[in-house]
């Protein structure tokens, strides 16, 4: 229920901060309603087919590999040739600190941060990378990317139906709505990340009482400790 709660509250922080309907401090910085190709570089990975994965090389991600924020590497055993990679892919390789997004099947929209630890990556088709441009704040642009105001207009552009997928011409499409001023784009961004990790704190509380109770539960259901 807590949980629940402070999601809540930072849902409505989204609608105030990411919107401009709530200053921080007393910037009067006007905000400017931009085209997103006007505030970051972004670009859709390669086709790739099956035929050409093997099992060592580069490794290649996709959307089951967005979790939580992150990458999670253990998900995917799918690599590429080097030969192959240095031939035809290579300005597809991921950096640190992109900003993937998953833009195609049920995952479509989650959203992770690249680390120096997950490298060497090559993107697939399934997923999107985000470079800020100077015009906005990196943690800015990673707050619009997690919030619904970027998701709910996928939603109205998206294709397909039991696959839904987005790409590029949908993307120069959206619009982002933000304040001038990037000092004021950094404070927004710390406010929203301040309550993310909140929220991260009291899952992992919940994961761990879950644990404890599973621990518990075959203790106690089998009889290898009593209760007098």
């Amino acid at each position: 229920k807590l949980i629940a709660k402070k999601k809540a509250i930072k849902q409505g922080a989204m609608q105030e901060l990411l919107t401009g309907k709530k200053r921080i401090n007393s910037y009067d910085e006007q905000w400017i309603a931009q085209s997103l190709p006007n505030v970051c570089w972004f670009q859709e990975g390669p086709g790739l087919r099956n035929w050409q994965f093997t099992k060592s090389g580069i490794k290649v991600i996709n959307v089951t590999n967005l979790e939580n924020g992150y990458l999670n590497l253990d998900r995917t055993d799918r690599y590429i040739s080097i030969e192959e990679f240095t031939r035809l892919y290579k300005h597809f390789e991921i950096d640190e600190h992109d900003i993937v997004v998953a833009s195609s099947g049920n995952s479509y929209g989650k959203v992770a941060v690249v680390r120096k630890q997950d490298l060497p990556l090559l993107m697939n088709t399934s997923v999107i990378r985000f470079k800020p441009l100077k015009i906005i704040n990196y943690n800015f642009l990673w707050a619009f990317l997690k919030s619904y105001l970027f998701k709910d207009q996928i939603d109205l552009l998206i294709t397909g139906g039991a696959q839904p997928n987005f790409g590029p011409a949908h993307l120069r499409k959206i619009i982002i709505n933000m304040p001038q001023d990037i000092e004021e784009q950094k404070n927004i961004s710390e406010i929203l990340n301040n309550m993310d990790l909140e929220i991260a704190a009291l899952e992992k509380k919940l994961d761990k009482y879950k644990m404890l109770k599973q621990g518990m539960m075959q203790n106690l259901l089998t009889g290898k400790i009593r209760l007098i």
